[in-house]
């Protein structure tokens, strides 16, 4: 398997933020969990692997991460 690193980006309360992370795949659900892991620490901040991206999006907003998007890094 081929790893490829992704750049994720989001607003948390309202600053731009931005993570990178190395993975063999990426998807819009997968972005959300991971900004959300990043921008707001702490058990009750997490979203499961695989969660449906319009779940995810709504747990996200409840802690303050919004716009999520994300590409595969150059």
């Amino acid at each position: 398997m081929l790893l490829s690193t992704y750049m994720i980006h989001y607003v948390f309360d309202g600053a731009g933020k931005h993570l990178c992370v190395t993975a063999t795949r990426l998807d819009d659900g997968d972005a959300i969990r991971l900004a959300m892991q990043h921008a707001a620490d702490g058990p009750d901040n997490y979203i499961a692997l695989g969660t449906h991206r319009q779940l995810a999006e709504r747990s996200a907003e409840k802690v303050g991460v919004t716009k999520v998007r994300w590409n595969l890094a150059v």
